[in-house]
């Protein structure tokens, strides 16, 4: 498929950079916008795959949250002169792809992760945890006025909510 190959190149081109991140830990605090964004949506997508794996048995809507997330690893763009956070929520972001889209294509996962340096096979890895710090903000639009409704979300419980104009 034309996404299998995308990842695959897109692990290739960035090589370099994902094998000098590794060890680099993530450090929310240091990150600039962009790589908050990338880790943000890593942590949402684990959030969601596993939800429609394990809960609703929704694989489909689980491989179209994995695309969405390869969609915003093209467009946070590492190179290996960029920072060493740049290039740790980078291969954070691959990695995590690559173990959730192992269930659906365990090959090609296996070779990926064998490229990102890894020794033991990706079977022996444990399935990806949401980072339980992070709030995710869920955003949607009213029909009337178009405003935005921000909720805080923590555990799968609304804590607040409100619109954008204060009301």
């Amino acid at each position: 498929s034309r996404f299998l190959r995308r990842l695959w190149r897109r692990v290739y081109e960035h090589r370099d950079a994902l094998l000098a991140a590794k060890g680099i830990r993530c450090n929310p605090g240091a990150m600039s916008e962009t790589e908050r964004d990338l880790y943000r949506k890593t942590h949402e997508t684990i959030q969601h795959v596993t939800s429609d794996m394990d809960k609703t048995f929704h694989f489909n809507a689980a491989i179209a949250q994995i695309m969405e997330l390869m969609n915003a690893i093209d467009a946070c763009d590492v190179t290996t002169d960029g920072t060493d956070q740049q290039k740790a929520v980078y291969r954070t972001a691959v990695e995590t792809l690559v173990i959730l889209l192992s269930p659906f294509a365990p090959h090609i996962a296996e070779e990926l992760w064998q490229e990102l340096g890894h020794s033991p096979s990706l079977l022996q890895v444990a399935w990806p945890e949401p980072d339980a710090d992070l709030d995710f903000v869920l955003w949607s639009e009213w029909e009337g006025d178009k405003a935005a409704f921000i909720a805080s979300q923590s555990s799968g419980s609304f804590l607040d909510g409100g619109s954008s104009d204060g009301a």
